[in-house]
């Protein structure tokens, strides 16, 4: 269960704060009886409000454990004279033990009582009387409290921990492997769920974790199918040294694992599909991380996070608007901010697991330096706009998903016809180009033609949209100033036939 011995941090602070899925509760429960204390237990749990010491029901559910249950009510101003009273005849009462409380922290903190619960701990010191709080996974300690009261939380299962649980279950480890990244009661409910569907396990046990993963805030992707980028030939030969990186002779060679990657580059320049070709090449799975949901719950909830997909590893990690992470929103939301910021430093230099992050934004300057230095990412790209010769590769590209003429090396179009386009389309976005194929074969479609795309089919399409540096010239320009002589380029210069001649500031060939 927890790994650490609860009894000494209960002897040194009088408390501490276990911190488990809800779907767990119960699982703890039961460990913290088979250590052979005595225990009593409060929660939420009926309307009516009784004093503490007149509303005493015993229960003998096993040895050594009584379960004491309270009525109260519902109501948030009675629930702070609630859990102010418990608190209060804890300590004033006889009896001796390990007071259990679920999730009396949150009324704690919400009520402003941490003051009380402090002087209550000192009160406490020298007695038998000892306080665990039970507290579901995600919810995070404030102020004085982190320095007084420790915080456990319950390990995710390791492959070792897998293998135990399967001869419990009387099935073979491999087919409890997709489970990685989820406790071990949701490991159990995905098996019962394959039973009662008779689903396989394995493929029973993905989706449920899927459907988890979701609930979390992170969606899991299977290894994506093959996927091309046009253009972006420094970065694919850095993928392909990736792939290098995660082999079994680099860890023989005692190689470092990567740690990860940070994009950057006005939208729709195909940054998210970097992620997806990543996770293609290394045939890892793909979770995107919901910066909004870890925003709203803070940094304990990320550290939850970070520990299930250590967990599940081999998967890449991609963090898209990266950005958004350090964006304060409101009076108080500084100090949540550097506390996430902390755990997601603290994780990136320390990380030596098979999990490789993908972190996309706009604007780079946007990132707390602490980031960009070296040691939290391996490599910082920045991702412009695509090249004369990498708009011609994307325009085949899509081109050809719905004209077969354009798997050939030049499609329908001679190379004067290629020059006119790609001319007309020098500072387009590999999704405006997309969006320019896609609507004239659309045009092609409504008009009951044959779908055989033309230079006039793509330049009407052309017309129809207003691109990205038209509409933000001066900030697409500020970015690409600010990732100057920080990050690597994508692409090598194009030398193609279609690279417009260089110029200089008066407009006269270098």
């Amino acid at each position: 269960m927890y790994t650490k011995p609860i009894l000494p941090l209960l002897q040194t602070y009088q408390s501490l704060c276990l911190q488990s899925p809800l779907i767990e509760r119960t699982n703890v429960l039961n460990w913290l009886v088979s250590l052979g204390h005595t225990y009593f237990r409060w929660h939420l749990a009926f309307e009516q409000f009784q004093s503490l010491s007149e509303a005493q029901t015993w229960v003998d559910l096993e040895p050594n454990y009584l379960l004491f249950e309270t009525d109260l009510s519902l109501e948030s101003t009675e629930n702070t004279l609630n859990i102010k009273e418990i608190l209060l005849t804890w300590q004033q009462t006889h009896q001796t033990g390990i007071l259990i409380i679920e999730n009396g922290l949150q009324l704690i903190q919400q009520q402003s009582l941490n003051i009380l619960l402090i002087e209550v701990l000192n009160n406490l010191k020298g007695t038998d009387k000892y306080l665990i709080f039970l507290e579901t996974e995600g919810e995070s300690l404030k102020g004085e409290l982190t320095s007084i009261i420790p915080v456990l939380m319950l390990p995710i299962p390791t492959i070792k921990d897998l293998e135990n649980l399967a001869q419990q279950l009387g099935l073979e480890t491999a087919s409890l492997l997709p489970g990685l990244g989820l406790c071990r009661e949701e490991i159990c409910q995905g098996v019962r769920l394959a039973q009662a569907t008779e689903t396989p396990i394995t493929q029973a046990l993905f989706n449920y974790k899927i459907e988890r993963f979701q609930a979390l805030g992170l969606a899991l992707n299977p290894t994506p199918s093959t996927i091309e980028v046009g253009g972006m030939d420094l970065l694919k030969e850095a993928i392909s040294h990736l792939q290098l990186d995660y082999s079994p002779q680099a860890r023989l060679r005692q190689i470092p694992l990567p740690k990860g990657w940070l994009l950057a580059g006005p939208p729709g320049t195909g940054k998210s599909f970097v992620a997806k070709l990543i996770a293609n090449r290394l045939q890892f799975a793909l979770v995107t991380v919901g910066i909004d949901k870890i925003k709203a719950h803070g940094a304990v909830y990320l550290s939850n996070l970070l520990s299930r997909l250590e967990a599940a590893a081999p998967l890449v990690c991609y963090f898209d608007e990266f950005d958004k992470f350090f964006e304060a929103e409101g009076k108080g939301e500084e100090s949540k901010t550097r506390e996430v910021l902390g755990v997601l430093l603290t994780w990136l230099q320390e990380k030596k697991s098979s999990v490789f992050v993908l972190a996309t934004l706009n604007r780079l300057d946007a990132l707390p330096p602490e980031l960009t230095r070296a040691g939290r990412f391996d490599k910082i790209f920045y991702v412009g706009f695509p090249q004369a010769i990498e708009r011609k590769a994307i325009f085949e590209l899509h081109a050809a998903r719905f004209d077969p003429k354009f798997q050939d090396k030049d499609g329908r179009l001679t190379m004067e016809q290629w020059q006119i386009l790609l001319n007309q389309t020098n500072f387009y976005t590999g999704a405006e180009i997309q969006f320019i194929v896609e609507n004239a074969a659309r045009q092609c479609f409504y008009n009951g033609q044959s779908i055989e795309l033309t230079l006039e089919d793509l330049l009407a399409a052309k017309q129809k949209i207003i691109p990205l540096f038209s509409r933000d010239t001066e900030r697409v320009l500020a970015m690409a100033n600010r990732a100057k002589g920080v990050c690597e380029p994508v692409s090598s210069p194009d030398s193609s036939i279609f690279a417009p001649a260089s110029v200089n500031l008066w407009g006269e060939a270098n």
